[in-house]
């Protein structure tokens, strides 16, 4: 059943890929090619200047496609390409994930509410390719170290910090799931704690995620804020914009927050320890993010879809479970 519903994942993500093409490149093809231009000759804002792997992947395509024409000719092929195959792989990976903890139907199943509640977000989506990229690489950086392949975790989690600052999330995420058993809390509980292999290489990780971010500020040189927290906080209290944000945000997941919040209980010992992440990335979210650009929400899919399968499928983390 697997290979079957591979194909059919691998026609949503080729869909979807589509459609964001359609939705975002060419709504404003100019702007999208001016911002990547901006990246990769160094002259974007804070944080864009430093979000480098998407830009210089585009930039290389670029090239390939330069029988196109002109240069933003060729970019939009580049953009193409790069929009499916990295919906696709975003959903393969998704697909992967779920499959670790749920029966073939029942990680379809997830993956085809990850497409439908992606749509969505198309609805106020500006140009932010990195984002679709960062979905697929927490998903398999949480896939690798449930396998317990923690060299290609380091090497996933340097994607993800090139690709963009909330990288660091996903180090923390595996991080916050090594810390077992912590009762009673005391300095003989944390001593075994910081002698789990997890529990130290993914500490490890968040580190140099932190150094990848520093390091990119110094290569790259310091950059004015495109937009000041003080004008993001200001906007996001305009009447209109929490409006906005309150219709938003419960769609970006739908009834998924209500099941999501009722299945973590039931859930598997990983997806429970991963989703330990959730307060911190709300938080930020909340402080830096544009409250109705829910995008941003996207890349807890891979942490939250699987609690929303737990509550709808009953798995108790069972790979064979009945639907």
């Amino acid at each position: 059943m697997d290979w079957r519903n591979t194909v059919l994942v691998t026609v949503l993500g080729l869909t979807l890929g589509c459609l964001y093409f359609i939705a975002i490149d060419l709504q404003a093809p100019t702007y999208s090619f001016t911002q990547e231009q901006n990246v990769v000759g160094g002259t974007a804002g804070s944080p864009y200047r430093y979000r480098v792997l998407v830009p210089f992947v585009l930039e290389g395509l670029s090239h390939v496609f330069s029988f196109l024409g002109a240069p933003q000719t060729a970019y939009l092929g580049a953009s193409l390409v790069y929009d499916c195959l990295a919906l696709l792989f975003q959903f393969l990976m998704l697909y992967a994930l779920f499959r670790q903890f749920f029966s073939p139907l029942q990680s379809l199943l997830g993956v085809s509410f990850v497409s439908g509640v992606t749509v969505l977000t198309l609805a106020y989506f500006t140009y932010q390719p990195w984002s679709i990229l960062e979905v697929a690489l927490f998903a398999l950086g949480f896939l690798l170290a449930y396998r317990g392949q923690w060299v290609w975790v380091g090497v996933t989690v340097v994607l993800a910090s090139l690709n963009r600052e909330t990288g660091v999330f996903l180090p923390l995420a595996l991080f916050l799931a090594s810390l077992q058993d912590l009762r009673p809390l005391g300095m003989t509980t944390l001593r075994r704690a910081a002698h789990r292999r997890e529990t130290y290489l993914s500490f490890a990780l968040v580190v140099m995620s932190a150094v990848i971010f520093g390091g990119l500020r110094l290569v790259r040189g310091s950059a004015d804020p495109v937009d000041e927290l003080g004008n993001v906080i200001v906007r996001n209290i305009q009447r209109n914009n929490v409006i906005a944000a309150a219709s938003a945000i419960p769609l970006v997941l739908g009834f998924g927050w209500m099941y999501a919040a009722l299945g973590f209980r039931r859930a598997p010992t990983f997806l429970r320890g991963v989703a330990r992440v959730l307060p911190f990335y709300l938080i930020a979210f909340a402080i830096w993010g544009w409250w109705r650009e829910v995008r941003i929400l996207t890349s807890l899919y891979p942490v939250l879809v699987p609690l929303v399968l737990v509550y709808c499928c009953d798995s108790s983390g069972r790979s064979d479970a009945p639907c």
